[in-house]
């Protein structure tokens, strides 16, 4: 059976009705029955996605590896959890960068996403994690002074660090040869009473 525009009404009832069943998919079934990192992460495999078995809620920890596109789930917690354990296959790569999120779920399967803690960790050659690091410096200032030496001066913001710093070292390079970082050209301790560092370099020729 065709319209006046010769388009079939039959195939148009299909393609309406394939959308309505995904709609409705979407709302009965948002977890693909389960069998899915984020079924397995809420427990629905459990019941077969027919119902949100965490009735109290909880909270789901999503993962990205840096330069790589796609957030995958990589562990869950209940609602009295204090820890979010990462999920056994959720291995990590050596000498990899991971962004970690970590997002409130509600009895009803309705995730915070607004809202998230996030956390960044550096594996080391053997893929572990190599540990707390203190946050970047910023406002890198070089300023030419006499005798061939320059004056460095940066900020130091402690707000959100991992740990705090026990010093900054100061790298330089010849040339266009880029920074070489095997060697420090000197260093100088952290205080806490300092937002601002000021170092003065050796005299180069």
């Amino acid at each position: 059976m065709k319209s006046r525009t010769g388009e079939s009404t039959i195939a148009g009832s299909e393609m309406t009705d394939r959308n309505l069943l995904n709609l409705w998919l979407a709302h009965y079934d948002p977890i693909h029955r389960g069998w899915t990192r984020a079924g397995i992460a809420n427990g629905v495999c459990a019941t077969n996605g027919f119902f949100f078995p965490r009735i109290r809620g909880g909270y789901n920890l999503y993962r990205q590896r840096e330069g790589q596109p796609g957030v995958e789930p990589a562990g869950a917690a209940g609602a009295d959890a204090v820890t979010a354990r990462t999920f056994p296959w959720a291995a990590h790569e050596a000498n990899a960068r991971y962004h970690y999120r970590l997002a409130a779920i509600s009895g009803g399967g309705l995730e915070n996403l607004e809202e998230q803690s996030e956390a960044r960790i550096v594996c080391d050659e053997s893929g572990s994690w190599a540990g707390p690091r203190p946050n970047a410096p910023s406002d890198l200032r070089v300023t030419p002074a006499a005798g061939g030496r320059f004056v460095l001066q940066w900020a130091y913001d402690p707000e959100g660090q991992e740990v705090e710093p026990a010093g900054f070292r100061v790298y330089c390079g010849l040339g266009w040869s880029g920074v070489d970082y095997t060697q420090s050209a000197g260093s100088l301790p952290y205080t806490t009473i300092k937002l601002y560092f000021m170092f003065i370099s050796e005299p180069f020729v």
